[in-house]
């Protein structure tokens, strides 16, 4: 096909070499032959053209097919059905060796030379470590709800040491701030342990110090606002921008209290008095899955003190209903349902699961304090069954909707877009692997009486906040 003579005509980056030409002509009667096994072989070729296409170069690891045949075979799986597993390939070829039987993952280094090294290192640790999740995924789809708490420790990991190279390159050029400390909270999917591949960070930095007006005591001083004004910006540096080993994540602080218009990082007596006096309803709803990630031991024990205090203050139960159903429709009119596997949005979604669950917390925990944590939805609800602020067929109505999204929203990180329709056929069968289903069809079905049932679920809830 013209596809295939474009490959020998050396016009992309992995066959201008006249070595990687010879290797791929060996290899193309094997590959040709797994490729024409898929469910739909003319769409798994394009997508194989697609990552030669986007490879920057290709002896290496034309090679290392020739001799392991079985990561090629991995890896045309991978192409079939994980499109954003095959960029993660194609944006670095090294991941490949995470394919083959043996290769060790690389730890990250307890200590690195510079800021820089820490980027990068920290880099090629978490793209590694998500590869090898996104195929564990593919290989037993029926587990993947339960990788979110896999991605969700690469990140905290990330997290961790990033912060720690930020502290130490600001002390490095500016000195200490004597007693200052800074917090690095998690909220959303960072928080509840709950990360897909595709999950960003919301985070919210909190720092505290004796005295502000104090400098710190380096050759160059600075005051305690700046010096964690530049901390703070070291740290998503850090955490987002790209370096030679590509990109980690996008990071959301507009949780913090002042959102996008103020500083990055909040004092603790500025975040205590907001969120006892100025927080909206939905503010200390997303709090619930507030964790604290990287701190000191004092600032640490201050911050989940202050963010208990939250969580277990009394509610005005028809208040929180109505703060809760006016957000809900905000989001409705901003964020519309993208498509059949948007399971996040819509009536009956996830967000409405999360939803429910994060009033009760809220509604209950004056009286049940134990519930002021922050957990994965399923223990979350479980917990709040167990308290006796959730019935027995709403835990079991809301425990499999919740389960048969979540294992959805693991795989359609890998595989799929909001707004897709028709899934391909290989990608059609990890679904209904993972979710036991014995068609597309019966999916559909499925899907829909998951959300009929969470919606009505969602309206009784708010029923049941107004009459507290």
């Amino acid at each position: 096909s013209a596809i295939i003579r474009g490959w020998h005509a050396g016009r992309m980056a992995a066959t201008r070499s006249e070595r990687a030409r010879e290797i791929l002509t060996r290899l193309q009667p094997v590959l040709l032959a797994k490729l024409a096994q898929a469910r739909a072989p003319d769409d798994g070729f394009l997508r194989f053209d697609q990552f030669l296409t986007a490879l920057p170069a290709g002896v290496q690891i034309f090679s290392l097919f020739q001799s392991n045949p079985h990561v090629l075979n991995l890896l045309v799986d991978i192409i079939n059905t994980a499109p954003r597993l095959a960029a993660l390939l194609s944006a670095n070829a090294k991941l490949v060796d995470a394919l083959v039987p043996g290769h060790i993952a690389e730890d990250v280094p307890e200590k690195f030379a510079d800021f820089e090294s820490a980027m990068d290192g920290v880099r090629r640790h978490v793209r590694e470590a998500q590869f090898r999740v996104g195929t564990r995924s593919l290989a037993d789809p029926v587990m993947a709800t339960h990788h979110g708490e896999d991605y969700s420790r690469l990140a905290e990991t990330a997290i961790s040491t990033m912060y720690d190279a930020a502290l130490a390159d600001i002390e490095r050029q500016y000195g200490r701030i004597e007693g200052g400390d800074m917090a690095v909270v998690g909220l959303g999917k960072l928080g509840s342990g709950e990360m897909t591949l595709q999950s960003d960070l919301d985070l919210i930095l909190i720092c505290d110090c004796p005295d502000f007006a104090a400098l710190s005591d380096g050759a160059k001083p600075l005051d305690a606002d700046r010096w964690f004004a530049r901390a703070a910006r070291r740290l998503m540096s850090g955490l987002s921008a790209p370096t030679s080993e590509g990109d980690l994540f996008e990071v959301d602080t507009r949780l913090r209290p002042s959102g996008n218009a103020g500083p990055l990082v909040t004092k603790l007596s500025s975040f205590v008095d907001y969120q006892a006096h100025q927080a909206w309803n939905w503010e200390h709803m997303a709090l619930t899955r507030g964790r604290v990630l990287a701190a000191g031991d004092a600032l640490r024990e201050k911050v989940e003190v202050a963010i208990k205090s939250v969580l277990t203050a009394p509610r005005d139960g028809a208040k929180l209903a109505d703060d809760a159903q006016d957000m809900r429709a905000r989001l409705r009119r901003h964020q519309p349902r993208a498509g059949p596997f948007d399971i996040r949005r819509g009536d009956g979604g996830l967000v409405d699961v999360e939803f429910i669950a994060q009033c009760l917390q809220l509604a209950y925990g004056a009286t049940h304090p134990h519930l002021a944590a922050s957990m994965p939805l399923l223990q979350l609800l479980t917990a709040l069954r167990d308290a006796d602020c959730l019935d027995e067929k709403a835990h079991e109505g809301l425990q499999a909707a919740a389960a048969c999204f979540l294992s959805l929203r693991q795989i359609a990180s890998l595989c799929l877009e909001d707004n897709e329709e028709n899934p391909a056929p290989a990608i059609a069968a990890l679904l209904l692997e993972a979710l036991n289903e014995p068609d597309m069809s019966r999916l559909g079905q499925s899907i829909a009486a998951h959300r009929a049932y969470v919606a009505a679920c969602f309206e009784t809830t708010m029923t049941q906040l107004r009459g507290l």
